[in-house]
């Protein structure tokens, strides 16, 4: 799954993270770009994957290209 959040690159982001990283079985990887957490990466035993992207930090783009995809 792919989740976007507006300004997760704010303390929201770091506060998610902080809880994030309290559950058990787990694991919690981030993307970090000049200074600032652009991504949250989530996996558990491999039975899920997720990642939480900063939507105001990713290029307008990229969120087209995913806007098209949801689309057809």
């Amino acid at each position: 799954y792919t989740l976007y959040a507006h300004n997760l690159s704010g303390f929201d982001g770091i506060l998610i993270f902080k809880v994030l990283t309290t559950l058990k079985d787990v694991k919690t990887d981030v993307l970090m770009k000049d200074g600032k957490l652009i991504q949250i990466k989530l996996s558990s035993n491999n039975k899920f994957k997720m990642k939480i992207n900063d939507s105001n930090l990713m290029s307008s783009s990229h969120i087209n290209k995913k806007k098209l995809l949801i689309a057809t």
